[in-house]
């Protein structure tokens, strides 16, 4: 019993991992949750509760947003808000 029943081919999940679409979802939600990091870091430094709570969604939608397309602009709504309501709060 080399193989367990259930996985198959051990290479199998590599060529599912590494799909063109995996990979550009990891990058670009990596690149949004850095930009999150960044506003959620200057909204707590100088007490903005919209840059803290536009940075926490940036942080967090990219693990239940799949869609590239659907990733880049909701990330752009986020921040477009973040900036014309940086005073309201």
């Amino acid at each position: 019993m080399d193989q367990l029943p259930l996985l198959g081919d051990p290479g199998s999940l590599m060529r599912l991992l590494l799909t063109p679409a995996v990979i550009t979802w990891a990058v670009l939600g990596t690149i949004v949750s850095v930009i999150g990091l960044i506003a959620f870091t200057r909204g707590r430094r100088s007490h903005k509760r919209v840059l803290m709570i536009g940075g926490v969604a940036l942080m967090l939608y990219p693990y239940v947003v799949y869609d590239w397309v659907a990733m880049v602009l909701l990330g752009a709504v986020i921040c477009f808000g973040m900036i014309v309501f940086q005073d309201a709060l």
